[in-house]
């Protein structure tokens, strides 16, 4: 039993997931639960898993990483491709939130 106020392990857990998403319907390209050390730990990570899911080679350094007012997502040749749950949400997840 957790005492009030601390989290559950398995809310630990949680808020450690890192969940990368396609930009365009949202489903999950990969996630990783280890926590990254190095500052830039999770952003190479989620670059070497947009070129794995998107057929490309991950050493070639055509996957970047766009920092924007709105958040991070992570684009191929320029155009957005992905991007990690709670650092970023696409225009279309914003017009369903609304709609509800």
């Amino acid at each position: 039993m957790t005492r009030p106020g601390s989290q559950s392990p398995n809310e630990a857990r949680s808020a450690k997931t890192k969940t990368l998403r396609d930009i365009t319907n949202g489903n999950v390209l990969a996630f990783s639960r280890r926590e990254f050390l190095e500052p830039w730990g999770a952003e190479k990570w989620a670059c070497e898993q947009v070129a794995i899911n998107f057929d490309t080679d991950p050493d070639d350094d055509i996957v970047e990483c766009e920092d924007t007012d709105e958040g991070r997502f992570y684009s191929i040749n320029g155009k957005p491709v992905a991007y990690i749950e709670g650092e970023y949400e696409p225009l279309w997840v914003n017009f369903a939130e609304a709609a509800e």
